[in-house]
């Protein structure tokens, strides 16, 4: 475990998306759940669905036994969480398989860090039978609110909806900023802590799903072209700040 993580940072944040699964499952055999590594994929799964076996490919063994029999990771359930599904691309035959053959009864999570390894696997096997969602760090409600529902913008066309008047208290953007509203580093409260475990992400990023999703000759030019992404979108960011205080 990481030795950053504390025992407050691990306890388990509903997420907005989590009505919408719930909703696709119950239809549809198969949901997919991709976004960036960090982002509480796992967290949510395990959390929100506890009576489903969970599979995770991470376990080496477990992706050995998903690589030569993958119909036997579930063996005797029906609902299945598989977790870092795009380690082995032969599982999701097997899953398109166990659909057919129930008649659709079986319910599969899929989740996965590689976006386009994921997606690119099962668009070949799953058409028809998966829906798709994408979990993106958390908001400051999910992190600190009580409300658990997301504002709808649509809401804001219905001629009978209204909003509350409520007095909001100021917030320094710069400390989630700093931290990107990924969960693991919602209770980091020093900033040499919260690099170090970025340099470690990005590391991760560089030196093992990058190597999985492309072939990049040079880690360490995509590395420099990162951080002039990085320092431009923030410098931008700044800008537009200042410039609408000041306007």
């Amino acid at each position: 475990m990481n030795k950053y993580h504390s025992n407050t940072e691990l306890l388990y944040r509903p997420r907005w998306i989590g009505s919408s699964v719930r909703s696709a499952i119950r239809t549809f055999p198969v949901v997919v759940i991709s976004g960036a590594r960090q982002v509480g994929k796992s967290t949510f799964l395990q959390n929100e669905f506890p009576d489903y076996k969970y599979i995770s490919l991470d376990d080496f063994s477990v992706l050995q036994q998903a690589k030569s029999d993958p119909l036997s990771l579930w063996i005797g359930t029906e609902r299945v969480i598989v977790d870092e599904a795009q380690k082995a691309p032969e599982i999701f035959s097997a899953i398109k398989l166990s659909v057919d053959r129930t008649q659709r009864k079986m319910r599969f999570l899929i989740s996965g860090s590689s976006n386009l390894l994921l997606m690119k696997g099962i668009s070949e096997t799953l058409a028809g039978r998966a829906v798709y969602f994408e979990m993106l760090p958390m908001s400051y409600s999910e992190m600190y609110g009580e409300d658990k529902t997301p504002r709808n913008f649509f809401n804001l066309l219905d001629p009978d909806y209204t909003i509350t008047e409520q007095e909001l208290n100021d917030i320094d953007p710069l400390p989630f900023i700093i931290k990107g509203f990924m969960p693991p580093l919602i209770n980091l409260q020093k900033r040499n802590d919260v690099i170090l475990w970025w340099e470690g992400y990005v590391k991760t990023y560089l030196e093992r799903d990058l190597r999985e999703l492309s072939q990049v000759e040079s880690l360490i030019d995509f590395r420099r072209v990162l951080e002039s992404t990085a320092i431009e979108l923030g410098t931008s960011s700044i800008r537009r700040r200042s410039a609408g205080i000041r306007g």
